[in-house]
């Protein structure tokens, strides 16, 4: 894959030449832009093109959650990793509801950053595995679908019609690489662990 332009936010310093340096350890990454809050943040995406944001939450002038809505409103193409030390099921299902692809400890490894970079730009969603934990607890405790977009909703009810991704992009006017995105939001939301599971819970819930 191309080199992702990555912007760093977070309002430590150290921590940004930490993220910095384990950046350019790999290949899959460069970092074109950093910032110490949320308005820099935005006033800066005017100014650099960036792919993919690692967005603290805990941040002066607007938190990463505000940062990371705003930034999608102008921005929806642009990735946002949340990289925290918060670890709970409401702030994870928070973020992913703001528009972040992934939610991350500030402990990862470079090895899992990288991986963690590489299957956000393919459309998936990636979390810390405690987090995975934590959000699917909180949701078999609630509405399983309660936090699917429309177009997530769609593409729900037709894995459990049995569509494959390709079927599903023809029936959607997606491509096969947004659906294989959407699906991995659909397992994540719903607490599924792959396609038939979530097809088994779209027949429960009587959306097929």
């Amino acid at each position: 894959m191309n080199t992702v332009k990555v912007m760093i936010v977070d309002d430590h310093p150290v921590v940004r030449e930490g993220l910095r340096a384990l950046l350019a350890k790999t290949d899959v990454a460069r970092v074109v832009a950093e910032a110490g809050d949320g308005r820099e943040a935005i006033d800066k995406l005017r100014a650099v093109d960036v792919e993919l944001v690692l967005m603290d939450w805990q941040l002066p002038t607007m938190d990463g959650l505000a940062t990371t809505t705003e930034l999608k409103k102008s921005w929806p193409h642009v990735k946002v990793l949340m990289l925290t030390n918060r670890l709970d099921a409401e702030s994870v299902k928070q973020a992913i509801k703001a528009g972040a692809s992934g939610y991350l400890l500030k402990d990862v490894s470079k090895d899992d950053l990288e991986r963690a970079i590489q299957e956000t730009m393919d459309g998936k969603t990636v979390l810390h595995e405690e987090a995975q934990f934590q959000l699917a607890a909180a949701l078999t405790a609630t509405d399983p679908i309660e936090n699917l977009t429309q177009r997530e909703r769609d593409v729900f009810v037709l894995l459990g019609r049995g569509r494959s991704n390709k079927e599903i992009g023809r029936e959607l006017g997606l491509t096969e690489g947004t659906v294989k995105g959407y699906v991995s939001a659909v397992l994540l939301k719903t607490g599924t662990a792959d396609r038939t599971q979530a097809a088994l819970l779209a027949t429960k819930l009587g959306l097929v």
